[in-house]
């Protein structure tokens, strides 16, 4: 009646094509002694040295540094980044 062939029942799933589903860029969440600060965004997949550079830019991130000593950088792949300062 709307003008296709064949049942609704009888049709094939559509196929999913993987290389629409890839992200271009990765928000990664910043936080400075156990507290959610910031996000910076990279290029995916993320590499630790790209994101701890964009880390250490962020003007945001750099507010909660400045006149403090980084004791201790945690990352975890794709998904956050943990600063321990003093």
């Amino acid at each position: 009646m709307l003008g296709h062939d064949g049942f609704i029942l009888t049709s094939p799933w559509p196929v999913a094509d993987r290389s629409l589903m890839q992200e271009e860029t990765a928000v990664i969440a910043v936080q400075v002694n156990g507290k959610l600060r910031g996000q910076v965004e990279v290029p995916a997949p993320p590499q630790e040295q790209q994101v701890m550079d964009a880390v250490l830019a962020s003007d945001k991130i750099q507010a909660w540094l400045t006149g403090k000593e980084l004791v201790k950088k945690v990352y975890v792949p794709g998904k956050l980044v943990s600063l321990v300062v003093k």
